[in-house]
């Protein structure tokens, strides 16, 4: 009887030491296949933001304009108009009013994106602040601080120090609202999204589209039809095009 329990006890032992070592086995093959995904993902990767930047660097490219000069660039072109158009972003649907047609043209002083937290978000995902006339050359920013006192806000401020700066190049700091704005950027389609998220601070750009009015829900979230109320525009964008002189 001993004896047929100790061999008993003897297969089964040899059968736990079989079965663990089966264990051990297929816990070292996941973490082969574990090493080989990660292997896998730190070449792919790498290759998708090459790529990513690659195309939008194809797209600067192909959408870009010399122009005579980038100095003095005038205020934007607005002509009041007419028309809705239905859009949906991420589940969320809104109604575009259009308020005006609208050409911006400019030097981009701030960009900033916006994951789609929101409902304004889902609707507008990037702004961008233009600069135009006086502000839109690169030598009045050793005079001033661009700010962004709160989301979806921008602002400007001269530096005390260097006031004179500005009374040399003969600009007035009261008209300074009248040379900027900050735009919401509603993309008309993913190649348009596409060039908005190419803009980069310190570009020129001419953004080409519509002053609109959006609606959704119970909300309406409205566009500044001028310059001087130091509000924000909100542009459905037809087009983007970067220029050179």
């Amino acid at each position: 009887m001993d004896e047929k329990m100790s061999l008993h006890e003897e297969q089964k032992s040899a059968s736990d030491i079989e079965r663990e070592k089966e264990l051990q086995q297929l816990l070292e093959e996941m973490k082969q296949r574990k090493r080989r995904k990660i292997k896998k993902c730190m070449v792919i990767l790498p290759m998708i933001i090459i790529a990513v930047f690659g195309f939008r660097l194809v797209l600067k490219t192909i959408n870009t304009e010399k122009v005579d000069s980038l100095a003095f660039i005038p205020a934007p072109k607005q002509v009041e108009t007419s028309g809705s158009k239905t859009i949906r972003r991420l589940g969320l649907k809104a109604r575009l009013e259009y308020v005006a047609t609208y050409e911006l043209t400019g030097r981009v002083v701030s960009v900033r994106n916006y994951f789609p937290f929101t409902e304004q978000d889902k609707i507008s995902s990037t702004e961008t602040g233009v600069a135009w006339d006086l502000l839109s050359d690169k030598e009045v920013d050793k005079a001033i601080v661009w700010q962004t006192p709160k989301r979806r806000e921008l602002a400007l401020a001269p530096v005390r120090e260097n006031r004179e700066f500005l009374q040399d190049l003969g600009v007035d700091e009261a008209m300074f609202g009248e040379m900027f704005s900050n735009n919401h950027l509603i993309a008309e389609n993913f190649y348009i999204t596409m060039l908005i998220r190419s803009i980069r601070k310190g570009d020129f750009v001419r953004i080409e589209g519509y002053l609109v009015d959006a609606k959704y829900g119970r909300t309406r979230w409205s566009t500044s039809t001028t310059r001087t109320d130091g509000a924000s525009e909100m542009i459905y964008v037809t087009d983007v095009v970067w220029l050179k002189e």
